[in-house]
Formats: C-alpha cells, structure tokens, sequence
C-alpha cells in the first residue's frame, strides 16, 4: 500500500479513514491492473485508486466500474469536469487510461453536483 499511499493525498484523507472500501480489481485474478476505491459515508466524494502493473503494446481497453456510488446522484470528475450519473459510472464503466511503462499510478476523483 506504500505506491498507494503516494497516490492519496490530503484532499482525499476523510474517504480514506472515514469512509467505505472496495477492493475493484484484485491483483491476484487480473495480472495486469489493481483498483481500489474509497467512497465517503454520504457518498457525495469518492476516489478511485490503482496501478497499471505491466505495459502493453496495442493494450486491450480496461474499463473500471465504481462501486458504493447513490445511482441517482450526479458526479465530476474533478480533473476533466465531465459530468456522470453514479447508475452510468457503476454500470457502463470508465475506461482506464492508457498509460507507458510499467506500475504506473491511476488516480479517478468525483464529487457529487446539483446539476
């Protein structure tokens, strides 16, 4: 967890102690990717986390599915600003990026909006 605790920072401290894990990806059935998430008890913020393990040339799309999100409720992505309902992001998914080299950090924060 020490790669992961460099992925995390401050901003996201109240999800990580507070709030409700979910293991996304297990690193043990997919030898590509790990994803962990953290989702805050009113569900309002909640921050993906992972590493890609091994780069692929020509790589397969991944797609991540958020667990724990309110279905109804509007989120952003607070890096791009595109806005997802959590029902669209559990069940259509997000693709992961693609990424060069190998153990490269992922990183998803969403934030609920009233749009």
């Amino acid at each position: 967890m020490i790669l992961g605790s460099k992925i995390l920072n401050n901003n996201n401290k109240r999800e990580v102690q507070t709030g409700d894990y979910y293991r996304l990806v297990n690193p043990f059935e997919n030898n590509n990717h790990v994803l962990w998430q953290f989702v805050s008890k009113d569900k309002k913020e909640t921050v993906v986390c992972g590493v890609r393990l091994h780069s692929e040339a020509n790589p397969h799309i991944y797609l991540l599915y958020p667990q724990g999100l309110d279905a109804d409720m509007k989120y952003e992505d607070v890096v791009t600003g595109k806005v997802y309902t959590g029902a669209a992001l559990m069940k259509a998914g997000l693709p992961l990026p693609l990424t060069t080299g190998d153990y490269q950090p992922i990183k998803f924060t969403f934030k609920a909006v009233e749009r």
